[in-house]
């Protein structure tokens, strides 16, 4: 590319937000939307005599919600972590305390300190995240007005930089694309293979210590290992800012691999996926409107799809047990036992083992190796008491030892380790830094693939944070599986631009300087 090449092909023309513009609702009818859902809202919890204290919490969420997806706001990714937050937290008790759903359960959801624990956490992860936002207003004032003043020089050296940067990223995306083709084989004859041993009712036997000690050859470990670096370098390539047909092969290479997961019973990893996927393209159509990221024909697919996975999530409640494959509103119900997490640490927090589970990361992987810790995998006793789990010590206190080591879990939450930890002081201090953090991941741009590929890489874990660690958008960074991927990918862009390099000097004649000089000396 040269660098002097025309402006419309290096910086994007204002002209090009105008079809996006014009199909924006005017602020009169946008108001009214708004209105409209509070007073549905406030019909439903009047209708169904709810609480006050839970018709506020949804009130906040609803209207979080509602923010966040406004078309001149660009938080994508926080409309995805509300939506987790209520699936995963607010689902089961909202059933229950809006619309009298009867369960099997003894007890309905949310004690009153878990539903202080809801709005304080909520709160304090909007406050983070809108904070985050107040020290960079001046600068984007800033450096918006420094651009309109530069000079040809500076102007010249923009281009240039702007030039080497998409070069990079082609390399960097091309990687990321070998990685993923080459990963995919290998975790799809795995995932194969274990949904053949266990199947979707048997999924439970994943965690326990027989299993894995069963199947802990060279062979399984490579196949969990090529489904992490696919999905790793799935993230990366989506950090590059490719366009939207470029996004196809890797989308549906990663779709197959996250439905195998399905099969074997794992929700988590096509949940996941799902969401990002999502709050991608809506991303992209708002940095780049007129690109067609977003069409009617998309949103007819994505509705199509979403009515299609609810249906097969249900079917799957029921081979797993959990559920009838005939009541979608079961399923609803049983995304939200989250919540029950909270309510669980709130009835056995002074039984818990003494641990700082707020860095669960730490114990595992190259950190833990560092740190000298025992590495401890599966359901068991030792790693109930030492492992600096949430989720494994209260299972099985809260299950008993039976039902854990039969790899029986009931899970963990961010807002269930702050609250453990130090009280309602550490629900509202980590709910800030996961706000103020969701702040940065919504900052992806085309400007730099390196800073997008920090934000992809944690926002797995920050999506599902209501039903994960505390900390795990951390050990991600740090983990073997991210660190060998990323090793991987930068492996693979060193040997093409040395190859690039070796075709450029071939094509200009280029000798090196050594061979000159003694070219030189044998003639004198």
């Amino acid at each position: 590319m040269s660098l002097l090449a025309p402006r419309s092909s290096l910086v994007p023309r204002s002209t090009t937000a105008a079809p996006s513009a014009s199909r924006q609702a005017p602020p009169g009818q946008r108001a009214l939307r708004v209105l409209t859902a509070n007073l549905a809202l406030t019909f439903m919890i009047l209708w169904g005599q709810c609480d006050w204290r839970w018709g506020g919490l949804l009130f906040l969420w609803l209207n979080l919600l509602l923010y966040s997806l406004s078309p001149r706001r660009r938080s994508v990714f926080f409309s995805g972590f509300l939506v987790s937050f209520f699936l995963l937290l607010l689902s089961q008790a909202t059933l229950e305390r809006v619309f009298h759903y009867s369960s099997s359960r003894a007890e309905p959801a949310a004690l009153p300190t878990t539903v202080t624990i809801l709005l304080v956490g909520l709160a304090a992860s909007a406050a983070g995240y809108f904070l985050a936002g107040l020290p960079g207003m001046p600068r984007y004032v800033a450096a918006a007005r420094s651009s309109s003043q530069r000079g040809r020089a500076a102007v010249i050296r923009a281009r240039s930089w702007a030039a080497q940067a998409l070069h990079d990223r082609a390399h960097v995306r091309s990687a990321s694309l070998a990685v993923i083709v080459l990963s995919f084989p290998i975790s799809t004859f795995w995932l194969v293979s274990t949904i053949a041993r266990t199947g979707i009712s048997g999924y439970l036997s994943l965690y326990t210590t027989d299993y894995i000690d069963q199947n802990s050859g060279i062979l399984n470990l490579l196949g969990e290992y090529s489904s992490d670096f696919a999905f790793i370098a799935y993230l990366i390539y989506l950090a590059t800012m490719p366009s939207r047909n470029e996004m196809i092969l890797p989308t549906s290479l990663l779709a197959v691999i996250k439905s195998l997961y399905l099969m074997v019973g794992v929700r988590r990893e096509f949940t996941v996926f799902a969401i990002i996927v999502v709050c991608y393209v809506v991303l992209r159509n708002r940095i780049d409107p007129g690109k067609g990221w977003f069409t009617r024909r998309t949103a007819l697919t994505a509705s199509l799809s979403a009515a299609a996975l609810m249906l097969l999530f249900t079917a799957m409640e029921s081979l797993r047990g959990n559920g009838s494959s005939s009541s979608i509103v079961e399923f609803l119900y049983n995304q939200g036992v989250s919540v029950r997490v909270i309510d669980n640490v709130v009835v056995f927090g002074d039984r818990l083992p003494e641990q700082f589970y707020l860095a669960y990361f730490a114990h595992y992987g190259l950190v833990g190796r560092l740190l000298g810790l025992p590495s401890l995998q599966g359901n068991s006793f030792e790693r109930a008491e030492i492992g600096g789990s949430l989720s494994h010590s209260l299972s099985r206190i809260a299950l008993g030892d039976h039902a854990y080591l039969t790899g029986v879990s009931t899970g963990t939450s961010y807002l269930a380790e702050g609250y453990v930890q130090y009280g309602m002081a550490g629900v509202l201090g980590l709910a800030l830094v996961v706000g103020a953090v969701l702040r940065y991941v919504d900052g992806l741009a085309s400007t730099s693939y390196i800073s997008n590929s920090l934000r992809m890489l944690m926002l797995p874990s920050l999506i599902w944070l209501p039903r994960g660690p505390a900390a795990d958008f951390i050990g991600v960074l740090v983990a073997p599986t991210t660190i060998m991927a990323l090793a991987t990918i930068v492996g693979v862009v060193w040997i093409s631009r040395g190859m690039e390099t070796l075709r450029s000097r071939r094509q200009i004649g280029y000798r090196p300087r050594r061979r000159l000089l003694r070219q030189r000396g044998r003639t004198a």
